[in-house]
């Protein structure tokens, strides 16, 4: 049995337990003497306790039991002439262990599966492995990944031992960092190198489509980019075909670099709404040795056009704006300010809405907090565009409408405007009565608001 720490410079907080001592010690309380030493003790404690566990203490105990973890790649890149070697070294190591050793086997290709979990040799006897009856998906390889699930299968009671048995054309993920993690929790990783297919991505060159990149989310008749990205070992010509919904819609001929990453960008449109499932083919001029990773799928989903509320506190809306919205192929709806919708649900209808220069005096305060909500609440967008009636000259600062806005509409250098006394004279005859003294009284409060501290009100 031992200690280890897995964050040992945090020891050096052990230099308050003198503090504290000393604080301790100069403490004012009026306590007994042993009632002081019990409260210095305790504190003590828990401050020793909150160090060791800020430094990651653990207690290591010693194991003396194995658990040796063969991991077999059967990914389409191995040769298949290769297995038969393989489980005849797993079973002669099998054969070296000792007694009370776990034996376990893992085969792997795009996603690792346990053939044999974790056993003591003398419950197996003279169990031997003849094949590998796990099937995981052979067209990629995720070192990385079988390493992980290796590690979580290791029996508390042994130390792991792993045997990679790969040939290194891993294309998820990164074995040397997951390698590097195991070998910090004591854990060693080794290896034996298996020879390509007959050699013949080496011979004959191997592609494949790593990587197909479409956005998720589409407006109708949005245009967009497709993303190609093509591993090669050789320099050579191919063709590249793209699918939408099993149906050809782009081909052009590319030339494959052997060096870095092959990008390809095929500008793509849907012009109706719907779900589409797009597919890149590669296909090589010459000989391909492995023709099951030359395909990549994705999806993408085309909602309608974009509903926009334009609001236009002019006489006429701006020519500029609706040719925009037209041209951006926005499904626009041009409204004066006084055609405001006067609930949330006749906001919620739109995914957009664009204040032109419309002032503040137009929306009532429950249209304001509508917007707010709308933004806030309901994750709709607004652009607000600015004016002489708009942002804070328009009536907006210290508003609802302000508080869904990036900005503020505060002004900055106060001291280029000199300050402000106003006198409100309230109408108390009884002609005032009812609401329209509340009416009164709301509009004062509201002018108040907007004062700044420099100003005088009466």
């Amino acid at each position: 049995m031992g200690f280890e720490f897995t964050n040992l410079s945090a020891l050096v907080l052990l230099v308050a337990v003198p503090a504290a001592i000393y604080l301790a010690r100069k403490s004012l309380a009026n306590l007994s003497r042993m009632r002081a030493r019990a409260s210095l003790t305790i504190r003590l404690l828990i401050l020793l306790l909150v160090v060791l566990a800020i430094a990651g203490l653990r207690i290591r105990t010693e194991s003396r039991d194995l658990a040796l973890i063969f991991l077999v790649d059967v990914s389409a890149s191995v040769a298949t002439e290769q297995q038969r070697e393989v489980l005849d070294t797993i079973n002669r190591e099998i054969e070296r262990s000792a007694p009370g050793d776990y034996i376990g086997v893992i085969a792997f290709g795009r996603e690792p599966s346990v053939e044999l979990a974790p056993t003591r040799k003398e419950t197996l006897g003279d169990w031997r492995i003849e094949e590998i009856n796990s099937n995981p998906p052979r067209d990629y390889t995720d070192v990385a990944a079988a390493l992980r699930l290796a590690a979580a299968i290791i029996p508390e009671s042994a130390v792991g031992r792993f045997v990679l048995m790969s040939d290194g054309n891993e294309n998820i993920e990164s074995a040397a960092e997951e390698a590097q993690l195991l070998r910090a929790e004591g854990i060693e990783v080794y290896t034996r190198s298996l020879a390509v297919a007959s050699d013949r991505g080496r011979q004959h060159g191997e592609m494949a489509v790593r990587d197909l990149a479409a956005p998720e989310l589409l407006a109708e008749g949005e245009a967009f980019d497709l993303k190609v990205t093509v591993d090669s070992t050789v320099d050579t010509d191919a063709a590249l075909r793209i699918f939408r919904n099993d149906s050809l819609v782009a081909e052009r001929e590319v030339r494959l670099a052997s060096s870095g990453e092959n990008v390809f960008i095929v500008p793509q449109r849907n012009d109706r709404r719907g779900f589409y499932t797009y597919r890149a083919e590669i296909e090589a001029v010459g000989a391909d040795s492995f023709v099951q990773n030359n395909s990549r799928e994705t999806f993408t989903i085309v909602e309608g056009r974009p509903r926009t509320l334009y609001v236009s506190g002019d006489a006429q809306p701006s020519p500029a704006m609706t040719r925009v919205l037209a041209e951006g192929n926005f499904d626009a709806e041009v409204r004066g300010a006084a055609a405001l919708p006067s609930t949330l649900a006749g906001f919620q209808h739109y995914d957009l809405i664009i204040f032109d220069n419309v002032p503040a005096s137009a929306l009532t305060p429950g249209q304001m907090k509508m917007v707010q909500s709308y933004v806030r609440d309901l994750g709709g967008g607004f652009i607000m565009i600015g004016g002489d009636q708009s942002f804070g000259p328009g009536g907006y600062y210290k508003t609802p409408v302000e508080e869904a806005l990036p900005v503020s509409l505060d002004v900055r250098q106060k001291k280029h405007f000199p300050s402000l006394a106003i006198v409100l004279v309230i109408d108390r005859s009884g002609s005032m009565s009812g609401m329209k003294m509340q009416l009164a009284l709301e509009a004062a409060s509201a002018t108040v608001d907007l004062l700044s501290e420099r100003d005088s009100v009466g």
